[in-house]
């Protein structure tokens, strides 16, 4: 996936929307869970910052894993 900056954009961040699937699985992930506002906002961005679709339970739980280590 590909950042969607528009193309008069002088500088692109590098950033893409999250699919509607990555939101669910996000929403999912931190169901029931204790977590911070910061926490759920790295991993958004990393989410938008990944070249990949996290769009998967397994996936999602690997980014966690290689961002926060637990």
């Amino acid at each position: 996936m590909k950042c969607e900056c528009p193309i008069g954009k002088k500088k692109c961040d590098g950033l893409r929307k999250m699919s509607i699937k990555e939101k669910e699985v996000l929403k999912a992930h931190y169901e029931g869970k204790e977590h911070s506002k910061s926490e759920k906002i790295k991993m958004i961005n990393n989410i938008c910052k990944s070249k990949i679709a996290i769009d998967t339970s397994s996936k999602m739980i690997t980014l966690h894993k290689k961002i926060f280590g637990k």
